[in-house]
């Protein structure tokens, strides 16, 4: 069924015509209003009902090459260590590079050093709850938090590095 469901989300990617922002995924996606006080004008905030929902997989078209697509979950709120990570992809006919950031607010900066990836083909950022492990994106339990995409191969670069909805697509998963 995942398989099919995956398809499905690629085809409807690939035909997707000139809209802001189109998602299809396997679980509810609910834009909803950040709580931060300043975020970029140029910002999408979509709601995972992470960590309730266990796994969140979405296939996003941008027509807008600036566009954030920002994440918002929540850290497990128990007391164990907790190690999950969020990772995106693009898709095939995409143009390279995207870069995930992890932050407080949606399209913010890293919340440490670690919390930052950028790649040519996929970039995944592993973080961990109630532990302290060196070089690793630690975050705080029971706190919400942004897995930022932005379409470009550093998060300090000044130009994006994708033209059209076909070549700005990708696929975000936090698991």
């Amino acid at each position: 069924m995942k398989r099919y469901l995956l398809f499905l989300a690629l085809f409807l990617a690939s035909t997707a015509v000139n809209s802001e922002c189109r998602w299809v995924c396997e679980a509810p996606v609910v834009p909803v209003t950040p709580s931060c006080s300043s975020i970029p004008p140029n910002t999408t905030v979509i709601n995972t009902g992470m960590p309730a929902s266990k796994q969140f997989r979405v296939v996003v078209n941008s027509s807008k090459p600036d566009l954030i697509t920002s994440f918002k979950f929540n850290t497990d709120p128990g007391n164990l260590p907790v190690a999950t990570a969020a990772s995106v992809a693009i898709l095939p006919g995409s143009m390279s590079g995207k870069t995930l950031v992890i932050s407080k607010c949606p399209g913010g900066p890293p919340v440490t050093p670690y919390c930052y990836m950028s790649s040519s083909q996929a970039a995944s950022v592993r973080y961990y709850t109630n532990i302290n492990k060196s070089g690793y994106c630690i975050l705080n339990s029971g706190e919400t938090y942004y897995a930022n995409v932005l379409n470009k191969h550093s998060y300090n670069s000044t130009s994006t590095n994708c033209t059209t909805s076909y070549n700005c697509r990708f696929l975000f998963e936090q698991h």
